[in-house]
């Protein structure tokens, strides 16, 4: 593993962790979008909004973890047995954190059906969403600057806790895979940056549907090469984690992470 993460095509794979932030921007931009055009037309309604995001998904993975312990712990054979089992245990005893989406912050370790943390943290941050909607909806610019302020603190939030755990990007450094994930990866604070750009930018394609933006060609070249330069940077940086640790200094990932 470590042999091949200093080749060059291993950003294909390390770099993939920043994949789930484009889901926590397009479901916030859907999100903010309909919930502003509900307050509009006098069609919102909290409750039922709830209930039909927690009936969307969860009767499938209630699914999903049924197969996991009864079926599955039947097909899977050779070396991967014990760590099925721990899982298959795990299921059978947080079953409930899974289906009240919390398990991204009860057991952490022992998760079930570790890749449904997504959807713990998605639906967490889709609680606290119409809140801060609704308050976009009412007062507009006075209160929309909440959204980037939020985003911004998020940023600072991972780059001071990487400096106090001392995580280390990826898998470099012997035994912090697991901080890795555990403070930074599965808490659904940590994606709170993600989540409140997608609703500031719901807001304005809500806000500015029927009109025309005048944005001129040059500022429109440079935005453009703004955000596909950090786009390239973010992705290919990761390159540079593969080094040896000692010389990566722990800013740099803080930095980066942030």
């Amino acid at each position: 593993l470590n042999e091949m993460s200093y080749q060059i095509y291993s950003i294909l794979f390390t770099s993939s962790v920043f994949a789930v932030d484009t889901f926590l921007i397009l479901g916030s931009v859907l999100l903010s979008w309909s919930t502003l055009s509900a307050l509009e037309n006098k069609k919102f309604n909290l409750p039922r909004m709830i209930l039909h995001r927690y009936l969307r998904y969860t009767p499938v993975l209630a699914a999903m973890m049924l197969f996991y312990i009864s079926l599955n712990r039947h097909l899977v054979t050779g070396p991967v047995t014990s760590l099925n089992d721990f899982f298959i245990e795990s299921c059978m005893t947080y079953w409930w954190s899974t289906l009240l989406h919390i398990q991204n912050y009860v057991n952490v370790t022992q998760m079930c059906l570790p890749h449904s943390w997504y959807l713990s943290a998605d639906f967490q941050l889709f609680l606290i969403s119409p809140f801060f909607i609704y308050f976009a909806w009412k007062f507009g610019r006075k209160f929309i600057w909440t959204f980037p302020l939020v985003a911004l603190l998020s940023a600072i939030y991972l780059i001071v806790v990487t400096l106090v755990y001392e995580i280390q990007t990826t898998v470099r450094k012997e035994g912090q895979f697991g901080d890795f994930f555990m403070i930074l990866y599965y808490p659904t604070h940590t994606r709170l940056a993600s989540w409140f750009i997608g609703m500031h930018t719901g807001y304005f394609l809500h806000k500015y549907r029927n009109k025309k933006l005048n944005i001129s060609k040059t500022l429109d070249a440079i935005l453009w090469i703004c955000a596909l330069s950090i786009l390239i940077a973010v992705v290919l940086g990761i390159k540079l984690f593969a080094l040896p640790m000692e010389e990566v200094s722990l800013v740099s990932n803080a930095l980066y992470f942030g």
